[in-house]
């Protein structure tokens, strides 16, 4: 299956990142990887294709992973975004868990992995704009 998608995955924990790479890797998607959400914009801004879906750890150092999809929307307001966590959607969001429609509890399964990120995908419009402007003066400010 050649789904030509990029995926930027962001965890700070090595055997989560390479859990999830030895998941989707084989299903043709494309991925990038970071530990923590300043290395994300680094790679994010770096990535010669466009990134179609992020798919973050809710919880990291520094940048927070909704700090981290609000950063990179600014940039493609058309990104997918999934969160991860072993916290609840509600203890997470609270009020605001209604507005996350794409959350993964860890431990999950593969299919649980694919469901979401295909989900994700499936939803999300196709076009996708960039604006290095808006990356440059958004790097800036971090």
């Amino acid at each position: 299956m050649n789904t030509a998608e990029t995926i930027l995955v962001v965890d700070p924990d090595p055997a989560a990142l390479r859990e999830v790479s030895l998941v989707l890797a084989p299903c043709g998607y494309t991925l990038l990887t970071a530990r923590h959400g300043t290395e994300a914009i680094r790679v994010y801004e770096g990535c010669k294709t466009p990134v179609s879906l992020l798919l973050t750890a809710v919880m990291m150092p520094g940048l927070s992973g909704f700090d981290l999809a609000e950063n990179l929307k600014q940039w493609n307001r058309r990104l997918a975004v999934v969160f991860m966590s072993e916290h609840n959607r509600e203890t997470l969001f609270g009020e605001n868990a209604r507005g996350v429609s794409h959350f993964l509890r860890k431990p999950f399964t593969e299919q649980t992995l694919l469901q979401k990120v295909r989900g994700a995908l499936a939803e999300k419009p196709r076009a996708m704009v960039v604006s290095s402007q808006l990356a440059v003066s958004a790097s800036r400010a971090l």
